[in-house]
């Protein structure tokens, strides 16, 4: 026989990054589904409104603002005047007592008188005409609901409407004023409110549609009326293009000396409200006068002179109370009081036009980008990879945020990052959960079970790498077993094969296989083991005094010894995980293996149980080794040298040898 150099390794290739990938632009198609409006995400939404209410509360001024006061008709009002409704005659008294002893600059109210009172209207709406007074009113989505009371005049009609590019939000119905009322204020605005699925008030209506014309809302109105009644322009519609980020545009007619007013608006006409927020949990961010007090004159004269009045109600029973991003229950004029404030700072919160391009472009840089690195990625270098996806989406929101109050939307990016992720982490879990219970499958029989988890941090890759081998065969055990039953020679052997293995087990070895009454094993792998050769010849000594221990126990019982025989043999073999799909085991392959069979062969005829190569001898130089002479082996044409380890000094049971062996010693 021809002796071969040893086996090029067949490599096996890792876990492949592909379904972890696919997993990835699956995750990303569904955010792109999300963008365009075809599936929802349980769950972003609310992240999403989350986001915009950190921001409202971020960019929300602590301190009251001085212009407004709220009129309020609080309980001690409906204590001292009546249940509401109040008559006219009591709210011309009240609208006396604010233009002409309090002296306000403007008055609004956040409610509608659509019922006639025919005694009484007509002084209403004589004290309506002392000042600028802007009346309320709703709209309504039901089509079958009727219109009353009369509308004020639109600010901007169909044409103009039709040339601004907003999609404002429509209405059918409407409840408005009485006709004598609404000719005697100065304008009228509505008060409806826009909640969001969670139920809170974060934007409010600045113009609505009804028949194809646009109407403005209650804070515009009083706004307007605070500029000297200015015209409204649509951003965009002197050219006929729809304007990048859309805005209203008050401009003062015949004052040099007032600037143009601009307004942001989102596309269907609505607006973020930017909120105040309270310095301190007992107070308001705007200051408040019960309408008793004024009706019964206990407010000084000219206390709020100056000031904007919006007459309210905090009156629980009047079921004007709405949740905010500031606050779990707010009186709704108040809300609209803010938005007025914004209106007068000149302060807005506004998602662009190009929002929904960016939320494109950041989905898709997140998720694609992930996508390629996450796969492989340790558990670590996901989390920091991912925490710097996520970093840079915050850094970029705060940087649109502070640069012109843009409300950016990363919330679907993040929750990509977040998807992404967990998905990753979850897969190569799964994936890490798999391999170990298939190296369990694999190798909980040849090697310790505690040591199986360790290598499944490995790669389990076919290759040529230094190992000792070792073969261990029972000598005479045919003929013993001729002797005896089937059922004797298989607990027979059962007996022998535990003791071996637990033999090799104690010194790291691989039991490889069982062939008939042979046992073979190795050390090297599926682990590194840099002392693989002394570990070998420490279980091949653990192997003999196994076997002694069990001839004593069958000599008690008058039953024949049984003799083994160990070869062991040193070199570069070629280790994985061979065979068909029917059938696969982890195994050696090489000439060094077949040395150490060759070399288990000889045992008997040199009348030692152990029999090492030179590679092994020379590998363990802590070990006393008698050299046995040199030995042509079948198939190879160099001679090999033999050894068997010396017996320890106190042994009571050695090796036995020759006396060729005895006489030189190494």
């Amino acid at each position: 026989m021809v002796e071969r150099p040893p086996l090029k390794p067949r490599r096996r290739a890792g876990p492949s990054p592909l379904t972890p990938r696919l997993l990835g632009l699956a995750l990303t198609a569904l955010a792109w589904l999300h963008i365009l409006g075809y599936w929802t995400l349980p769950g972003l939404d609310a992240l999403d409104r989350a986001l915009v209410d950190a921001h409202i509360r971020l960019a929300a001024p602590v301190e009251p603002d001085p212009r407004i006061v709220i009129v309020d008709i609080d309980e001690a009002s409906l204590a001292a005047v009546g249940r509401w409704p109040w008559s006219r005659a009591q709210l011309a008294a009240l609208v006396q007592e604010l233009f002409e002893r309090q002296r306000v600059s403007a008055l609004g109210f956040d409610m509608v008188f659509a019922e006639p009172q025919a005694q009484d209207d007509a002084v209403f709406a004589e004290a309506l005409k002392r000042g600028r007074s802007v009346l309320g009113y709703y709209f309504t989505s039901d089509r079958r609901a009727h219109r009353s009371g009369q509308l004020p005049e639109p600010v901007l009609d169909a044409a103009r409407l039709a040339a601004s590019g907003l999609s404002l939000l429509p209405w059918d119905g409407f409840g408005a004023n009485q006709p004598e009322l609404a000719q005697a204020a100065s304008a009228a605005g509505f008060f409806n409110a826009i909640a969001d699925p969670d139920g809170r008030v974060r934007r409010l209506p600045v113009l609505a549609e009804h028949k194809g014309q646009a109407y403005e809302s209650l804070a515009l109105a009083v706004f307007r009326q605070t500029l000297g009644q200015p015209a409204v322009r649509v951003g965009g519609e002197t050219d006929g293009q729809t304007a990048p980020n859309h805005f209203l545009l008050l401009e003062p007619l015949g004052s040099p000396g007032h600037r143009a007013r601009r307004i942001p608006l989102q596309r269907d006409g609505t607006a973020y409200v930017p909120f105040r927020i309270a310095a301190a949990p007992e107070s308001r961010p705007f200051a408040s006068v019960s309408a008793a007090a004024l009706l019964a004159s206990r407010v000084p004269a000219a206390q709020l002179s100056g000031k904007i009045a919006l007459v309210g109600s905090t009156a629980p029973g009047l079921m004007d109370m709405r949740a905010t991003p500031v606050g779990p229950v707010v009186p709704g004029v108040e809300i609209h009081a803010h938005m007025l404030s914004a209106f007068l700072d000149g302060r807005a919160l506004t998602r662009p036009d190009w929002a929904s391009g960016l939320e494109w472009l950041l989905v898709s840089t997140v998720g694609l980008l992930l996508t390629l690195l996450l796969p492989g990625q340790s558990l670590l270098g996901s989390v920091l990879l991912t925490t710097g996806v996520l970093g840079g989406l915050a850094a970029l929101d705060l940087a649109l945020f502070f640069q012109g109050h843009w409300l950016s939307p990363v919330a679907s990016a993040a929750t990509l990052a977040l998807a992404l992720f967990l998905a990753m982490v979850g897969h190569g879990y799964f994936r890490e959960r798999v391999a170990l219970q298939r190296l369990t499958r694999l190798f909980g029989t040849y090697v310790p079970k505690e040591r199986v988890a360790e290598m499944a941090r490995d790669d389990m890759v076919a290759e040529t790498r230094e190992m000792t081998v070792l073969f261990c065969d029972l000598r005479g055990f045919t003929s013993l077993a001729e002797t005896l039953p089937p059922e004797a020679v298989q607990a027979l052997l059962n007996r022998v094969f535990d003791r071996l293995t637990a033999a090799i087990q104690r010194h790291q070895g691989t039991v490889d296989k069982y062939i008939g009454d042979a046992v073979m094993a190795f050390w090297g792998a599926p682990l590194d083991d840099p002392h693989h050769a002394a570990h070998a010849v420490a279980a091949a000594r653990d192997m003999v005094d196994e076997i002694r221990q069990l001839n004593a126990e069958r000599a008690a019982h008058a039953e024949p010894p049984i003799a083994i025989g160990i070869g062991i043999n040193t070199g570069p073999m070629c280790v994985g995980d061979m065979g068909s799909p029917f059938r696969r085991s982890y195994t050696v392959i090489g000439d060094a293996v077949n040395i150490a069979a060759r070399l288990e062969a000889l045992t008997r005829s040199y009348g030692v149980d152990i029999i090492a190569s030179e590679s092994t001898r020379n590998q363990t130089p802590d070990i006393e080794w008698l050299f046995l002479g040199p030995a042509q082996l079948k198939g190879r044409q160099a001679s090999v040298k033999l050894y068997c380890p010396a017996p320890a000094p106190d042994s009571a049971h050695a090796n036995r040898r020759t006396p060729a062996a005895a006489a030189d010693s190494a």
